[in-house]
């Protein structure tokens, strides 16, 4: 999903204006036409450089931010597919896919509510 697709599909504030200053983003007009904010962002972390760069932007500041912000880890997948090993032995391989997810689901659940 890109960010047009995101601004118009899931984003909850006003849609033009960040399309508007995303052009200024893009076209480097404002507080992004200036020497340092373009040398900074290979130094700086991105939301970091969105904090320091982006006032001339506030609804693509605060949006680039929200996005930026979020933590990124594999271990939610991890969990999944070491139940799914569990669950999908040698002695039980020939488990329909449909039967298979819902006992993943299944099994997951419990583990939560067990917490």
């Amino acid at each position: 999903m890109t960010v047009l697709d995101y601004i118009g599909k899931k984003y909850d504030g006003d849609q033009e204006k960040v399309i508007k200053e995303t052009q200024y983003f893009r076209d480097r007009l404002g507080s992004f036409d200036r020497d340092l904010a373009l040398s900074t962002s290979k130094t700086t972390h991105p939301d970091e450089w969105w904090k320091l760069w982006g006032a001339d932007a506030p609804n693509l500041q605060k949006l680039a931010i929200r996005i930026l912000s979020q933590t990124s880890a594999s271990s939610g997948c991890e969990r999944c597919w070491s139940l799914f090993d569990q669950i999908h032995s040698k002695r039980r391989n020939r488990l329909e896919h449909r039967r298979l997810n819902d006992l993943v689901f299944v099994y997951h659940n419990l583990r939560l509510r067990h917490r």
